[in-house]
């Protein structure tokens, strides 16, 4: 995959396309399916040009989509696609699709510091770039300059999505290397070890009492926990307790069960005892019994 060179790049901008200007730095652009004079002297070579692999360089994001042609630079001249193609217009980040089927356009707004060269030609040895220049922006005005031009199968966008999967992934592990870099390289910034508050006179630090208060919370509400539980017990204890004396007070002092009659109150049971021999005459007896 094309990756624009860091000597190419300045302040997060980047140079790059002619807009009708001999002058092509090939280092800026990669070539895909043409050669840089083709690019520069023929302008209809850019209904031809693509780039593959079929995602953007990196750094640069798809800007638009086509279906079913590709415009040229005027109504009459375009690139038809097949019905499994898709071509896209990749461009630099904050630009977007301007026209003519590869043209990408960002605005550049007054008082906006823009980094620039100025080429010089060279004769049969090309081109001398020169050095970045820096221009404070008068007024506000459009950057025109070349995107990139991708297409691919309707068969190959699974590949593709996985392609671009691995590729967020590789973006993704070099910003974390340069955010790690960035972090272990000297600064002049101070930290937080070695700087201290005016107002701090060997106290703990908010952190550390924040800490403390915390504790200090957990610990009274779980003391207030362990006590409710301490007093439920106890009170389930005395219950326990009391049924417990009035289950013996009725085992030991309660009255006897007493047996009633199934149609009313209880009846005395008439006793009947043995017959006894009375020590009498028997006159006496008969007498007693008139």
């Amino acid at each position: 995959m094309y990756s624009n060179p860091h000597s190419q790049q300045s302040g997060g901008s980047m140079f790059f396309g002619h807009l009708n200007d001999p002058y092509f730095d090939v280092s800026c652009f990669p070539l895909g399916t043409m050669n840089a004079a083709d690019l520069v002297n023929d302008d209809t070579k850019w209904q031809l040009y693509y780039y593959s692999p079929a995602i953007c360089p990196s750094g640069w994001t798809t800007a638009t989509t086509f279906r079913s042609y590709v415009p040229g630079v005027d109504d009459t001249k375009f690139f038809q696609l097949g019905p499994q193609t898709t071509a896209a217009i990749c461009c630099p980040s904050s630009y977007s699709y301007f026209h003519m089927g590869h043209l990408c356009a960002s605005i550049v707004t007054r008082d906006q510091r823009v980094p620039y060269v100025n080429p010089t030609s060279s004769g049969t040895d090309g081109w001398n770039r020169g050095i970045v220049s820096t221009l404070t922006v008068a007024k506000d005005f459009t950057a025109v300059g070349d995107g990139v031009q991708i297409r691919w199968q309707s068969s190959n966008e699974a590949v593709l999505a996985a392609a671009t999967d691995v590729t967020s992934i590789t973006s993704s592990s070099s910003s974390k290397k340069e955010s790690q870099n960035s972090q272990q390289s000297p600064s002049l910034a101070p930290t937080a070890s070695n700087t201290s508050d005016p107002g701090d006179k060997g106290g703990l630090s908010t952190g550390a009492k924040a800490g403390i208060g915390v504790s200090i919370a957990g610990l009274a509400l779980l003391t207030g926990i362990l006590v409710g539980i301490l007093l439920l017990l106890r009170h389930k204890k005395r219950q326990r307790q009391r049924q417990r004396q009035r289950q013996l007070l009725h085992e030991v002092g309660g009255p006897k069960p007493v047996e009633k009659h199934a149609y009313g109150e209880p009846q005395e049971v008439p006793v009947r005892d043995e017959p006894t021999e009375l020590y009498a005459s028997p006159s006496q007896n008969y007498a007693g019994l008139r």
